[in-house]
């Protein structure tokens, strides 16, 4: 501070300009240089801040110090528009008195606004996007409603071949059936271990709403059979480890 002071005494106002700069005190370097009437020296430090919003008001500052000149420099400030890359003219025309012709940045203000249109035909495209899904959505709801699986009183778990209709049971809507505890059995070893030991913490407390709602996410997500769980567990082998070794022939001396 005391040396940009001293440097600025001194006359050495570029000097304090750059050095401002380089303190990160961009909208003070800013200022200083459009106080030397350094529009280019303003613009080069104008683009110095990674952050987008501190660099549009920086710009900002010198559009506001453009227009202000007697007369006002139209065509300087849509060229600062143009080459900032940050502002729009929608954001300058507001600095301007209401005795400016328009014809002056009239090619802007038509590209503006056709970009304003191009942006509102495609928030109407997404609009209808949305509220496509949201129809299909609502169908689904509605189709989730009125669907139902049936259990005669002779179907068997897919699992243990015993009666389904002897204990709890879960129904997948591809028709497969199980009881929970074979269901549990066959999904188990296929969790991660910490969703395993919560699933065999809650199972005997199922009668809570949290715990069943947290054991049925676990292992009635999707049919072991023929959902995620078959196909992830395609590349594993059939049998364990003590099955192959039981399989295993003996060798033979011929």
């Amino acid at each position: 501070g005391l040396f940009s002071k001293t440097k600025f005494q001194n006359g050495c106002k570029l000097a304090c300009v750059r050095l401002l700069a380089l303190q990160g005190m961009y909208e003070s370097a800013v200022e200083m240089a459009l106080d030397m009437n350094d529009v280019a020296l303003a613009k080069e430090h104008a683009s110095g801040p990674d952050d987008v919003t501190e660099q549009r008001a920086l710009w900002l500052i010198i559009a506001k110090y453009l227009v202000k000149q007697t007369p006002p420099d139209v065509q300087g400030t849509v060229e600062l528009v143009a080459s900032s890359g940050v502002l729009r003219i929608e954001d300058v025309l507001p600095f301007f008195p209401d005795f400016v012709v328009i014809d002056n940045f009239k090619d802007e203000i038509c590209d503006a606004l056709e970009d304003y249109s191009r942006q509102i035909e495609d928030l109407r495209n997404t609009m209808q996007e949305s509220t496509k899904s949201a129809d299909a959505i609502r169908k689904d709801i509605r189709d989730l409603r009125g669907r139902a699986c049936y259990v005669s009183s002779n179907q068997r778990c897919d699992s243990c071949n015993l009666s389904l209709l002897s204990r709890q049971l879960y129904v997948f809507p591809c028709s497969h059936a199980f009881h929970a505890d074979c269901l549990r059995d066959i999904v188990l070893p296929t969790l991660p271990d910490h969703i395993r030991t919560q699933v065999v913490a809650n199972w005997g407390r199922r009668s809570g709403v949290g715990s069943a709602a947290e054991v049925e996410d676990s292992i009635a997500s999707s049919c072991p059979l023929c959902g995620d769980i078959m196909i992830d567990s395609i590349d594993q082998p059939l049998g364990t480890q003590a099955e192959a070794r039981a399989w295993k022939l003996p060798d033979r001396t011929i």
